[in-house]
């Protein structure tokens, strides 16, 4: 189960009923990341980047269907936890800014799927980062926010496209589209 919210936090409960979260404006680390075990009676965190200064947008957060730990940042850059040593190591999968809001989603093999605003996406199979790709328009029309969900080997993607799309003021309406992509 997947929840993302707009106050810049983000939950993941895996198979094993373990409660993962990641936010922003926190303590170790800007950006920081806690886990419990035991439905939220006890807690244990770390830092995953930032200092106390303004760090961007708000982190999603999954975990695979082997229990690999992964969020990715708002600009693009997916965070590995370390089960041993509890602290994230880094690798860039997107190229996006403040705004752009990536989503992000984890299916069978390690199969990790990040997509953002303007159609930006690429996937990482077995830990390795694919190429960075682009949504083709359905419309002619630019693409707006992208979110994404990963069923086994299966990537979906629902957007926007639309004359008024906009990561900052959006206006009027857009068409929501789904596509399904080859894992």
């Amino acid at each position: 189960m997947d929840i993302f919210l707009p106050f810049y936090g983000s939950i993941f409960i895996d198979n094993n009923d373990v409660i993962h979260l990641v936010y922003r404006q926190a303590e170790p680390s800007y950006v920081s990341y806690r886990q419990s075990a035991d439905n939220g009676k006890t807690w244990k965190g770390c830092g995953v980047y930032g200092s106390q200064e303004w760090q961007g947008e708000a982190p999603d957060i999954t975990v695979s269907a082997s229990g690999k730990v992964m969020m990715v940042s708002h600009e693009g850059e997916l965070y590995t936890l370390n089960q041993n040593t509890f602290t994230f190591s880094h690798t860039r999968l997107i190229t996006c800014s403040n705004r752009d809001m990536p989503s992000f989603s984890a299916g069978d093999n390690d199969l990790v799927f990040v997509s953002a605003f303007e159609g930006v996406y690429n996937s990482m199979k077995n830990g390795n980062p694919g190429l960075e790709q682009k949504l083709n328009s359905i419309t002619g029309k630019p693409i707006g926010f992208v979110d994404n969900v990963v069923n086994g080997t299966k990537m979906w993607l629902i957007f926007e496209e639309g004359d008024s799309v906009s990561n900052e003021e959006p206006e009027g309406t857009s068409a929501i589209f789904i596509v399904e992509l080859n894992g």
